[in-house]
């Protein structure tokens, strides 16, 4: 069953480079449908690292947002 629904996504993303490519006026190529395949499989490895991730992250208890931290130095200080 996970096969299946993998097999329907990649379909699902060749329907919509097509209904992409009709929208723009631009002609099917199946250099970009072979493109749209093969960078398929490692984004849905990307993804499941991610999810895991997360899981795993939630599991230990930690919600916190991960980000950069920013200490405002594109900011110009305003003489008052």
């Amino acid at each position: 069953m996970p096969f299946y629904c993998f097999i329907l996504a990649a379909f699902i993303d060749l329907a919509g480079l097509h209904e992409f490519l009709k929208a723009h006026k631009r002609k099917w190529s199946w250099r970009e449908a072979l493109i749209l395949v093969l960078a398929f499989f490692p984004y849905q490895w990307l993804l499941t690292l991610g999810a895991l991730r997360a899981v795993f992250r939630y599991m230990q208890g930690r919600s916190n947002w991960e980000k950069t931290v920013h200490v405002g130095q594109h900011r110009t200080r305003v003489a008052v």
